[in-house]
């Protein structure tokens, strides 16, 4: 019996010695999530919306971007905060493939209440439960308006130069009708 009782305390020993190492391994890996979380956090703008559409959750940096006070933002309905129809085809089949647990990007522009205009590059992560069900949903997005201004500015600006080219030609065909013109070679030969 001593003998048995000692084998199941080398056993015992054994999976606690094991148990330690898992609970060490998690510790470190949820260390590792928070730190990324946090990262996220810091350096995007955060949402969490339930799966009726309603928002849960905004970090400072996006509540800020808005210019809105986040208890008047939380509870609000997705399109109502994007300023968006929720009747539109579109809508509906965003929200079915985060429902169907498919990750979705896409680019919206938003009004904030100050009637400022920003562009968001946003993506919508669903997170599942342990059943493989989405419970919630992440959104991670990152303010572009700069960039989409800058692309505005120089399609401007290619359109600007496509006119004064073609200005220039008719102005230069305009020349060419109205003058006698004649281009010698230095060899005195004419050319044109």
């Amino acid at each position: 019996q001593a003998s048995e009782m000692a084998k199941q305390e080398e056993a015992m020993r054994q999976h606690m010695e094991e148990l330690k190492l898992t609970q060490e391994k998690s510790a470190r890996r949820e260390s590792e999530i928070s730190g990324i979380l946090n990262a996220i956090h810091n350096s995007s703008l955060v949402a969490e919306y339930n799966m009726d559409e309603e928002l849960i959750s905004i970090n400072d940096k996006f509540q800020n971007l808005l210019g809105v006070q986040t208890t008047q933002l939380l509870g609000k309905k997705y399109h109502e905060i994007i300023g968006s129809s929720r009747h539109t085809d579109e809508h509906r089949k965003f929200w079915k493939n985060i429902r169907d647990g498919k990750t979705t990007s896409r680019i919206d522009k938003l009004t904030t209440v100050t009637g400022q205009d920003i562009w968001l590059r946003q993506t919508f992560t669903p997170i599942l439960n342990k059943d493989g069900e989405p419970f919630k949903v992440l959104n991670i997005a990152n303010d572009i308006t700069e960039t989409i201004r800058q692309k505005e500015s120089l399609e401007i600006q290619a359109n600007e130069i496509t006119r004064k080219n073609i200005e220039m030609g008719s102005f230069n065909d305009a020349v060419d009708g109205a003058l006698i013109k004649c281009v010698y070679s230095p060899a005195g030969i004419i050319l044109e």
